[in-house]
């Protein structure tokens, strides 16, 4: 889905826990144009259900998958499945307590 050079990009942005989740979703957003987005954002659903990321790279992704989609309602938002199932199953307290802001 996305190239070695686009993954390590993700991957980097997803690493950023020193910066603010608004720095890191502008840093997102020069690195993936608008077209691309939905495709990143498929990459990170598939990071976060295989469990392949940290506690603080998880609530990253999350994040961008929030702020890509902020504008839109909900029934359009297409990572709004994922966002449910992750609360009803992890026991993650500070996970849970994030996605339900």
């Amino acid at each position: 889905m996305l190239t070695p050079q686009e993954l390590e990009t993700l991957l980097g942005l997803l690493k950023e826990a020193n910066k603010p989740f608004e720095n890191i979703a502008q840093s997102f957003y020069k690195s993936f144009p608008k077209s691309e987005q939905f495709k990143v954002g498929c990459v990170i659903c598939m990071l976060l259900q295989d469990q392949l990321l940290t506690q603080t790279q998880r609530l990253v992704g999350f994040y961008i998958l929030y702020d890509v989609y902020r504008n839109e309602t909900l029934p359009t938002t297409p990572f709004v499945p994922i966002v449910l199932a992750t609360v009803e199953r992890t026991a993650d307290a500070v996970e849970r307590k994030f996605l339900l802001q």
